[in-house]
């Protein structure tokens, strides 16, 4: 037997075989009953997975794995929490206490302030309570006092009293002066002149 030629030696020899990759099987395809419970999840997607599970009776972790199969968007259960107490909060009287709100709404107040803050919901500062307690003990003065007077009724200092009377267009009379009661003001000095 002689020798075979280099040409001859490649064509006996069979071709490498190219394995092909595997893919990931089609997005839309599957079995009808599969197909049946991917529209039950999509007719349910406020619901969590376990809700839906409970469904067709198979686990949360079946329903999360044809979501994510199919690229159906998840609903979590938290954010649905989420949603309903921001309905509540919003359907709240506004500028209550944050301790009120997390009475009804039955939360800690820290949880119910978080909440708050997410709905937009404002809460009365301290400042804004202190002004309306200010005016409406002002409102309760009878006309005429002397500033003098204003502050002892108010338990403040004279120049608080000036400012809270000016604030809240209170008109004080003069102490031992027939002029009329007025607004008062204060005269401010002029810096650098």
């Amino acid at each position: 037997m002689s020798k075979p030629t280099k040409s001859q030696r490649g064509a006996k020899k069979s071709a490498p075989v190219k394995l092909l990759r595997w893919r990931r099987p089609p997005k839309f395809g599957g079995r009808p009953e599969t197909l049946k419970r991917v529209e039950i999840i999509r007719r349910n997607l406020d619901k969590t997975d376990a809700a839906i599970g409970q469904i067709y009776g198979v686990t949360r972790g079946a329903v999360h794995a044809l979501r994510v199969r199919f690229g159906i968007p998840k609903r979590r259960g938290n954010t649905q929490v989420k949603e309903r107490f921001i309905a509540m909060v919003r359907a709240l009287p506004p500028k209550l206490p944050p301790e009120v709100m997390a009475e009804r709404l039955g939360l800690t107040e820290a949880t119910a302030r978080h909440y708050a803050h997410q709905a937009g919901y404002r809460f009365e500062t301290k400042m804004e309570k202190a002004n309306h307690r200010r005016k409406e003990q002002i409102k309760a003065l009878p006309p005429g006092l002397t500033l003098t007077m204003v502050g002892k009724r108010l338990g403040v200092s004279y120049g608080h009293g000036l400012k809270l009377c000016q604030k809240h267009r209170y008109k004080v009379r003069w102490h031992r002066s027939s002029k009329p009661a007025r607004v008062p003001f204060e005269r401010t000095r002029k810096l650098n002149s």
